[in-house]
C-alpha cells in the first residue's frame, strides 16, 4: 500500500495481481481514515466490480497500459502528463509548479503557482517544487451506469517533488514485487 497524506487527507494505492490484466491499482480517497466516495452508489454487479475496495475506483495495466510512465515523465521533464487507461474507469494527470488549470487555492506556505518554470530559473530546492495531482473517476463506476460518459469526479493533491518522486518509487518497487511473484516475464 502506498498513499499520499496530507493531515486528514488521504490517496491510498493498493496494488494487486489480476491473471489477465496484470497489475491492478486499487484507490481510495480518504478523509480521516473513511473513504469520501459513498460506497452505496458504486457498481458492484459482478465478481470483477466487487473486488473494489470500499468507496475505491481502480484501473490495471490490461492491454498494455503503462500508468507509472506519466509520472515517471512529469517528474524527469517538469511538463504537465497524464495516463488514462483502456477502460477509463479512473485517469490521473500530473502538473508541475502549477495549480490544476483554472482552479486557484490557497495552503499555508505555498507560494503562488506560476507555471512550469526552467530548472536554471528555480531559487529553491527542485525538492520543494510543487505538483497538482488529478484524478478523475468516470460515471461509469456508478451503479446503473452503462457506459463510459467522460463525466464524474474529481480529486486533487498538491504535493511536493520528493513527496511524489517517493511516491513513484513505493508504486514501481510493489509492482516489481507483484511481477516477480505472480508473473515473471509477463508484459501485457
Amino acid at each position: 500500500m502506498v498513499s499520499l497524506i496530507d493531515e486528514q487527507y488521504e490517496i491510498r494505492v493498493t496494488l494487486s495481481w489480476l491473471p489477465v490484466e496484470g497489475v491492478r491499482y486499487d484507490f481510495e480517497f480518504l478523509w480521516s481514515g473513511e473513504p469520501i466516495v459513498n460506497d452505496a452508489i458504486l457498481k458492484r454487479i459482478n465478481d470483477y466490480w466487487n473486488s473494489r475496495h470500499r468507496g475505491g475506483v481502480f484501473f490495471t495495466e490490461y492491454a498494455g497500459d503503462r500508468p507509472l510512465q506519466a509520472l515517471e515523465q512529469v517528474l524527469a521533464t517538469d511538463t504537465p502528463s497524464w495516463f488514462e487507461p483502456i477502460d477509463p474507469d479512473l485517469a490521473w494527470s500530473f502538473y508541475p509548479d502549477m495549480w490544476f488549470p483554472f482552479l486557484k487555492v490557497s495552503k499555508t506556505g505555498v507560494t503562488e503557482l506560476d507555471g512550469p518554470r526552467d530548472r536554471a530559473q528555480r531559487e529553491t530546492d527542485p525538492d520543494d517544487d510543487y505538483f497538482t495531482v488529478a484524478f478523475h473517476g468516470d460515471t461509469y463506476n456508478f451503479k446503473d451506469a452503462d457506459a463510459y460518459s467522460g463525466h464524474g469526479i474529481g480529486f486533487f493533491f498538491v504535493v511536493k517533488r520528493k513527496e511524489l518522486s517517493r511516491f513513484l518509487a513505493d508504486l514501481a518497487a510493489e509492482r516489481a514485487a507483484l511481477i516477480n511473484q505472480f508473473g515473471l516475464g509477463w508484459e501485457p
